[in-house]
């Protein structure tokens, strides 16, 4: 059996492991979402770089309007794949929030249950000992009167 002090030493290591791993987490995700950004960048560079060329070798209005309009979509497209992927990425930090938290809560509740239960267990023990204590002065005390009684 623990002692309550060192179980309380083991509940508040586990916090403030959980504590770490939800800022890992947290580091991981932002780390991700920038490389997905740092990825999106690359390609719209490639992608402008292409357009460059192409349109040194664009001949007539009807090819610049149609190069045009092949750039705006695929610019919005972009946009709404940067939007997308931001927005994945806020939602998998959310999950790994939650269930690390909810791991913690777990092993938070089952640690203060294991408190509780040893201070229950210290309390009933103190109090057999306290109540051996009284039945032994009183037998004690039943067997000092019996022997004065014997010698009077």
């Amino acid at each position: 059996m623990q002692e309550p002090q060192t179980q309380l030493f083991d509940l508040y290591r586990t916090g403030l492991r959980t504590m770490n791993d939800i800022m890992k987490s947290s580091l991981e995700a932002s780390e991700r979402l920038q490389n997905q950004q740092l990825q999106q960048v690359r390609n719209a560079l490639e992608e402008t770089t292409r357009s460059t060329g192409q349109l040194g070798e664009m001949r007539s209005l009807d090819e610049l309007m149609a190069a045009q309009a092949k750039l705006a979509g695929s610019q919005v497209q972009r946009t709404m794949d940067f939007w997308s992927s931001v927005w994945r990425a806020a939602g998998d930090s959310q999950i790994a929030l939650i269930s690390q938290m909810q791991s913690f809560t777990s092993r938070a509740t089952q640690d203060a249950a294991r408190l509780a239960a040893s201070g229950v267990a210290s309390i009933g023990s103190a109090a057999r000992d306290a109540g051996s204590s009284v039945r032994e002065a009183a037998a004690q005390s039943e067997r000092s009167q019996q022997q004065h009684r014997k010698a009077g």
